[in-house]
């Protein structure tokens, strides 16, 4: 049933595919050094983590709520819920092909993954995997491919101050893993 605080008008009639590009944008944006966070739970939210859904889900109502001014949670609308399942549809098409993410040939995953193990969880975030709460690093899986961050892990070398060279050595190698070098 829809609210009668007029939200539900202002939200579904001035939605469309200019407001929802900008909302995803915000959340692609807000996740960027969370990238496989949110392929894997974009692309498979029933297999994604608890806590990335939850992640994912309170970024894309931060993000209508700054690009619309609703607030869902406030809202009794079902139509204006329509606006958030519209998002996550839109997110789940951007990420089919990687997003940009490089490809990992499937005999190279193994060693990729184990070096990602070894590194801070800051790198495997950006390196664009996701470590489980068990300790499991997994690459995003996208166009049939598994999928790394090479951008993201480089941007992670260039300003990581923390780090001591093994860990940067480590960071090297998954990129040189994953590009069969």
């Amino acid at each position: 049933m829809d609210d009668e605080s007029g939200w539900h008008e202002i939200l579904v009639e001035g939605w469309g595919p200019l407001v929802r590009a900008a909302v995803c944008d915000r959340v692609e944006e807000t996740l960027a050094t969370s990238r496989g966070v949110l392929g894997r739970t974009v692309l498979d939210p029933d297999h994604a983590e608890r806590a990335w859904v939850e992640r994912v889900h309170a970024e894309v109502l931060a993000a209508i709520e700054v690009e619309t001014g609703a607030q869902l949670d406030e809202l009794g609308s079902q139509s204006a819920w329509a606006t958030y399942d519209d998002v996550w549809g839109e997110l789940a098409r951007r990420w089919d092909d990687g997003r940009g993410l490089e490809p990992v040939a499937d005999d190279r995953v193994a060693t990729v993954v184990g070096l990602l193990a070894g590194l801070p969880p800051d790198a495997v975030a950006h390196a664009g995997a996701a470590r489980r709460p068990d300790g499991v690093v997994e690459l995003v899986h996208a166009g049939g491919r598994h999928r790394l961050d090479v951008e993201g892990l480089f941007r992670w070398l260039a300003t990581d101050e923390r780090s001591d060279t093994t860990a940067r050595e480590r960071a090297r190698a998954v990129v040189a893993a994953a590009r069969g070098r």
